[in-house]
């Protein structure tokens, strides 16, 4: 069995205004963030700590008036199996 890969997820998203958003513009804007991020976590973390990066880039619509977000404070959803039903817990 392989050994675990330690792994440093960021995911970042940028709500866009009413203005046109090309394709090519998009791509531009990714690569430069993504290249942004990775010297800012090369330069905190010790030399040769980054051995690969993946990245993907999404585009999308939310109508945000009709999605929340829930904190951990707000949240209580127990303990979940992985069929998705609530496992028991101890007491």
């Amino acid at each position: 069995m392989a050994a675990p890969r330690k792994i440093f997820a960021l995911t970042m998203e940028f709500e866009l205004g009413e203005r046109k958003t090309h394709g090519d513009r998009l791509k531009n804007a990714h690569e430069k963030a993504l290249d942004a991020a990775i010297e800012a976590v090369k330069g905190e973390l010790l030399d040769d700590s980054v051995e690969k990066v993946n990245s993907h880039m999404t585009w999308s619509y939310r109508y945000l008036d009709q999605t929340c977000s829930h904190g951990r404070e707000d949240a209580d959803h127990g303990d979940i199996d992985p069929q998705g039903t609530e496992a028991q817990q101890d007491e």
